[in-house]
């Protein structure tokens, strides 16, 4: 590949970065009128792992998600989506496969998403592929990470 053509491409993904930035900076401070926004995305070094972490200048509400679905209605052993507390952080926790009542719930739902909320802080972070118990406490330990890079 030539080095115009490199160039071109790194300039392309520079310019989508750039626009996702503003774009998300914007719908936040929109739903939050005053408040500081702040967006970054990371990855690990391999690149397996991408993190977006947002840290907005105020206090949100405790994570949420609905309709929030019985699962022994549904005669599954864990419910496909849920809100899990660890400590100060918050996290939805998605089941990869539906798994029935009485079976084993295997170790391999998904965190997708990370919350930790203070009085004048709160910092967000989204993953779709933090998969397992493991994962999850390395979402919560990036969130509290962040809670603290961002002063909280």
């Amino acid at each position: 590949m030539s080095e115009d053509r490199k160039q071109v491409i790194i300039s392309g993904q520079q310019a989508q970065r750039d626009n996702t930035t503003s774009m998300t900076v914007a719908a936040y401070q929109k739903a939050n009128p005053g408040a500081s926004v702040s967006y970054r995305k990371y990855s690990d070094p391999g690149l397996a792992h991408n993190v977006d972490v947002i840290a907005v200048g105020t206090a949100y509400p405790g994570l949420t998600i609905g309709p929030v679905a019985d699962p022994s209605y549904l005669a599954l052993a864990a419910p496909m989506r849920q809100v899990a507390a660890f400590g100060d952080v918050e996290c939805v926790i998605e089941q990869s496969v539906a798994t029935p009542a009485g079976s084993p719930v295997p170790d391999n739902a998904y965190a997708t998403m990370c919350q930790r909320t203070g009085p004048d802080l709160t910092v967000q972070v989204f993953g779709g592929s933090f998969q397992g118990s493991a994962d999850q406490q390395t979402m919560v330990a990036l969130t509290n990470d962040a809670w603290t890079a961002a002063g909280g």
